[in-house]
């Protein structure tokens, strides 16, 4: 729920890169009121507004929109530790944010990154997605000694309305 909360925050995208504001249509997040109209659903209709202002008022919500993720995830050699939980804690990071965002509905994809790309799963929805995703996490492993960390390569392949979130260790220094 704390995830959903601060990753609800993030300006939604609807089919392409500009930020949807609040547009009233099919949701869960409370909009504005307003007067009733022919053909309004009736699970829709706020019976105290309605009491007090003597006309039948109808509940609001926003339209929920989704947004394209990619997570990026560093494979330098600096994620290399003596006993690999470095590496362990950040697929584990990429996973559980996967989930978070796929339950959310948006569409999720996963870049690997060192000097270069070295795995792109294009995002995506739903289980089959998710599964994608934590099998590719299950058979990488960080490169060899000498692999640096070029976030910059992430670019190119990062479609212009896209989010992305990083997992790294940006603060160490490459092996």
């Amino acid at each position: 729920r704390v995830a959903t909360r601060l990753l609800g925050e993030h300006a939604l995208r609807e089919g392409g890169a500009r930020p949807v504001g609040s547009v009233a249509g099919a949701g869960l997040e409370f909009l504005d009121h307003r007067e009733y109209q022919a053909g309004d659903e009736l699970r829709r209709i706020d019976w105290r507004q309605s009491a007090r202002q003597q006309r039948t008022i109808v509940r609001q919500h926003q339209r929920e929109a989704a947004t394209d993720w990619y997570l990026c995830l560093d494979t330098s050699s600096s994620m290399v530790d003596r006993d690999g939980r470095k590496w362990q804690l950040a697929s584990q990071c990429a996973a559980a944010i996967a989930y978070v965002l796929l339950e959310m509905g948006h569409r999720v994809g996963l870049l690997q990154f060192a000097d270069q790309v070295v795995g792109l799963i294009p995002p995506g929805r739903g289980v089959a997605q998710y599964l994608r995703l934590t099998q590719l996490l299950q058979r990488s492993t960080p490169q060899a000694n000498g692999a640096g960390s070029q976030l910059g390569t992430c670019l190119p392949r990062i479609a212009g309305g896209s989010t992305a979130f990083v997992v790294s260790d940006f603060l160490t220094a490459d092996r």
